[in-house]
């Protein structure tokens, strides 16, 4: 109620109190003869002094004014129609018990407003507990201010330079906020505006956040000193205006389904493991005799594939790695398939038992996992396979040729499209029913709608593509300089770049709910926190004396393939 009292405006206007002052505190009199409403010292300490001396105008009667509570109720009523609502809401309910019984009965009010505005107010039927006190004080003010000329006009122009589309009011009044088309957020302080320096609108401007949005700024609202905006960039910022706007939250858009139990547990589970030692470490040693460039984890991380320059393929069963048995690390080959191309092999994935890698001899070979590894089908390219994407509607192969090959398994891996939207080679892939999306050295990440058969969208990144992650409308990419990219897959449009540590290419990256995992030619896997401005939960130095290649990550599992001949585990300790 209090603050519904400040927005009319009264707080400088003088309230009486019913003690006279002159009385002792016990005295329940004031000074025009009716009953004190405040008859306790408390309430008098929190009035002040009696101040309905001053209501009476010096050199009135004072007998004749002693005796106004005893005129009739309805010559009482007829006088206070003709009296301020304001004064009689916030002051004269004060004078006496009676005033204040009078004055306390809505219908009264309901016949003011009825009187004065004759059309039905409020519109719609007054919810239970309506304050028509208030209402009618406030009604009648703000037909006084309009109707009578009781507002100034100021322009603040120094603050945007584009169509300003939000605007919102905080702290009384007292302060502004705007947004607008130039990506600016402004706040203006409102209370030196002055007809009688008109100067001040030129310096109302508190303080302007450039580029606060990366779109047109649409909504802006507040609680208390948190300012929230929302933007077509799709963000919401959380600003602390007690800070001079400084921004202390961005809030990105989940995507429709998005299974918050599960990115909950998970986000917890890779935090729990990664920062308190939950995780165990085995390097296999007894697969390849050259450096290992490829790596892919399959059957929930129980199964392990690798591909080396050795040509050799192989396949590591990790059910059985235990901390307590280190000599099975030595046992853990499952198969290995000597001369499974005639080049180096660069890229291996699957779906469900198909295994199918990719190599410099121009190859794209399938495998039945379920076999032990035995070939079923070879097709011949035109140029180094340098990434493969398997899904059972699609194979999609990238090429050094610049080339993307498309395949479809239901009718023998049968050609389907050749397309050709990149200069340079394609280095990586990800694949779903929507899009085929691919990394190439053209700096650039292209999106292929295979619904309309078209390419939909470029994005251009300042280095070259050398990684990517593809999952929950999340589109990862990490690029030779050591810096990752987010782009959200809603539309494909870029997010932002973010400098995670490494200072040498990121050759791989995967995303999961709970954590994000990049590797690098500088020797380290990062372990990073899957949110916007990734963190390090854990950083694993690898002890081999090469580059790390490749990395997989499947149910908590993470393996990876360096330029020595060993493959690396990690998994959570049983």
């Amino acid at each position: 109620m209090t603050e519904e009292l400040r927005s009319l405006n009264i707080s400088d206007q003088p309230v009486p109190s019913i003690c006279d002052s002159s009385q002792s505190p016990s005295s329940n009199q004031c000074s025009i003869g009716v009953s004190c409403v405040h008859t306790d010292e408390t309430e008098r300490k929190d009035y002040g002094s009696c101040n309905c001396n001053e209501v009476i105008s010096e050199g009135s009667d004072r007998e004749h004014v002693r005796q106004i509570d005893s005129l009739p109720t309805e010559v009482l009523l007829k006088i206070f129609y003709y009296l301020d609502a304001r004064f009689l809401y916030c002051t004269l309910t004060l004078v006496s018990r009676y005033f204040n019984y009078l004055l306390n009965d809505d219908s009264s009010w309901k016949m003011r407003i009825a009187k004065r505005f004759p059309k039905k107010y409020p519109p719609l039927k007054a919810p239970l507990g309506f304050n028509w006190k208030l209402a009618c004080a406030k009604r009648e003010y703000q037909h006084e201010l309009w109707s009578h000329g009781g507002m100034e006009r100021f322009t603040l122009t120094e603050g945007h330079y584009a169509s300003v589309d939000a605007i919102h009011l905080m702290n009384r009044g007292t302060m502004c906020l705007s947004g607008s088309r130039d990506k600016q957020l402004t706040m203006w302080n409102l209370q030196g505006l002055d007809s009688n320096n008109p100067h001040y609108a030129t310096e109302a401007k508190a303080k302007s956040v450039i580029d606060a949005h990366k779109g047109w700024i649409w909504s802006i609202t507040s609680c208390e000193n948190v300012v929230c905006t929302g933007s077509w960039d799709k963000d919401v910022k959380l600003w602390d205006a007690g800070e001079n706007l400084r921004e202390t939250m961005r809030l990105r858009r989940a995507p429709l389904g998005f299974n918050w139990k599960l990115a909950c547990a998970k986000r917890e589970y890779q935090h729990e493991l990664w920062s308190h030692g939950g995780m165990e470490r085995f390097t296999l040693t007894e697969g390849h005799y050259a450096s290992v460039d490829a790596i892919h984890l399959m059957n929930r991380g129980t199964m392990c594939l690798s591909g080396s320059r050795d040509k050799q393929l192989t396949m590591w069963n990790l059910q059985g790695l235990d901390s307590n048995n280190p000599h099975y690390a030595t046992e853990a080959k499952a198969k290995s398939v000597i001369d499974a191309h005639k080049g180096w092999i660069w890229s291996i994935t699957s779906c469900e038992n198909v295994v199918c890698t990719g190599s410099w001899d121009k190859d794209v070979k399938l495998w039945d996992a379920g076999e032990n590894l035995r070939e079923t089908m070879r097709l011949r390219g035109k140029s180094a396979v340098l990434c493969t994407a398997l899904r059972p509607d699609i194979l999609s192969v990238g090429s050094f040729d610049k080339h993307v090959t498309t395949y479809d398994p239901r009718a023998g891996y049968s050609a389907t499209k050749q397309l050709v939207y990149h200069t340079k080679p394609v280095l990586c892939m990800a694949v779903d029913d929507q899009y085929i999306i691919s990394g190439s050295e053209d700096r650039t990440v292209a999106v292929y709608d295979r619904r309309a058969d078209k390419l939909l969208r470029t994005v251009e990144l300042p280095n070259f593509v050398m990684s990517l992650s593809y999952k929950w409308h999340h589109l990862w990419v990490g690029d030779r300089s050591g810096q990752i990219h987010l782009i959200d897959s809603t539309d494909f449009t870029f997010v932002d770049t973010y400098d995670v540590g490494h200072t040498n290419k990121v050759t791989g990256i995967k995303f999961s709910l709970g954590a994000l995992v990049t590797c690098s030619t500088d020797k380290s896997i990062r372990v990073l926190t899957p949110t916007e401005c990734p963190t390090v939960m854990h950083i694993l130095h690898s002890d081999h004396d090469s580059d790390i290649s490749a990395i997989d990550l499947q149910n908590d599992v993470l393996v990876s393939a360096s330029g020595e001949t060993t493959v690396t585990v990690w998994k959570p300790r049983p």
